[in-house]
């Protein structure tokens, strides 16, 4: 890919910066963002405990240390804290919220409970302050406790206070979407922050509304499905009478579903007596991403209409990074 050996020399750390006479007169929703699926899963931890809407197998309390150890490669898709996703490049974060049913702090989530919600956000305060031409596009979700969107309004209050008392003076207000880079960099505003949950994001000015994002999930099992899927999102996208600007996020992952898992299960159990067969079983989420990834590529290599792409096991794929900075100045 002769696009991504031309643009070997940007730091990806601050690569907004880098090629800011290309982008600052432009908008973030007209220009191409690396981002990472479920930013927060790295920090997952079976010492957190496990969240009441996980699947059974992770739920049941027997579970062997080994067993526990395998079950995390199936829930973490990233290596690296928040901190280093944005030093490697990632400028669009999936961050899943919810409320511990076990010590009621607020924390990410992936099935098993990961880091405590001041943490993480101090890590993104930390970048944020001290690389002033970046900006970043912070997408919260789920907002769970019980179940998947189950917190209540007083924990979305306590959860949004938290946010406001960390990066408040950052946030782009919602009249302020369509202004170019430069214009929002003057203010200082260069955080987008996206909350699903209409009901509290209308009460803040500077939360935006679901709709100002796009990102269907594919829900496919193989990378030629994932293709197949992500091509049909670009023209759908395409053909939308938007009235508003929306951000397009594909979201270029493999979902792992029930068959995927057993077969593993299988694998764990059978390998030793019958090794051929289980020569394409993954074995984990690393696994599954790099087959995806290795595919989408060349793929997207090949778009011209791209906004955000976030993928799974960011650290793995500088050249991935590369290739979409490169968009923004071919």
């Amino acid at each position: 890919m002769s696009q991504i050996r031309n643009s070997m020399d940007i730091d990806r750390s601050r690569w907004m910066e880098q090629i800011w006479n290309k982008i600052k007169d432009k908008t973030m929703f007209d220009i191409v963002i690396p981002g990472t699926h479920d930013s927060g899963s790295y920090s997952c931890s079976f010492q957190n405990g496990v969240a009441p809407f996980s699947p059974n197998i992770i739920k049941k309390k027997i579970l062997r240390p080994c067993i526990k150890k395998e079950a995390l490669k199936w829930t973490k898709t990233q290596k690296n804290n928040l901190f280093v996703q944005l030093q490697y490049g990632a400028r669009y974060l999936d961050l899943r919220v919810c409320v511990s049913v076990i010590d009621d702090e607020i924390r990410t989530v992936h099935s098993i409970y990961g880091s405590k919600y001041d943490t993480l956000l101090k890590l993104i305060s930390t970048f944020i302050k001290y690389n002033t031409k970046e900006f970043l596009i912070l997408d919260f979700r789920h907002f769970s406790k019980e179940t998947y969107y189950g917190m209540t309004k007083t924990e979305h209050i306590r959860f949004v206070t938290m946010l406001n008392n960390i990066l408040g003076s950052y946030f782009v207000h919602k009249d302020e979407v369509s202004l170019s880079l430069k214009q929002l960099a003057k203010k200082n505003h260069r955080i987008f922050g996206i909350y699903h949950c209409n009901t509290i994001s209308k009460l803040y000015n500077w939360l935006l509304p679901n709709e100002q994002i796009w990102d269907k999930w594919a829900n496919t099992q193989t990378p030629d499905e994932l293709t197949k899927k992500l091509k049909e999102y670009i023209v759908e996208f395409e053909s939308l009478k938007k009235t508003t600007p929306t951000f397009f996020c594909l979201q270029s992952c493999i979902t792992p579903n029930n068959q995927m898992i057993e077969a593993f299960i299988e694998k764990k159990c059978c390998i030793a007596c019958c090794p051929k067969k289980f020569i394409h079983t993954p074995s984990n989420l690393i696994e599954v991403a790099i087959e995806a990834n290795n595919k989408i590529m060349p793929f997207l290599d090949d778009q011209r209409k791209l906004n955000i792409v976030s993928f799974d096991w960011l650290y793995l794929y500088e050249d991935f990074v590369l290739m979409l900075v490169n968009k923004n100045i071919i």
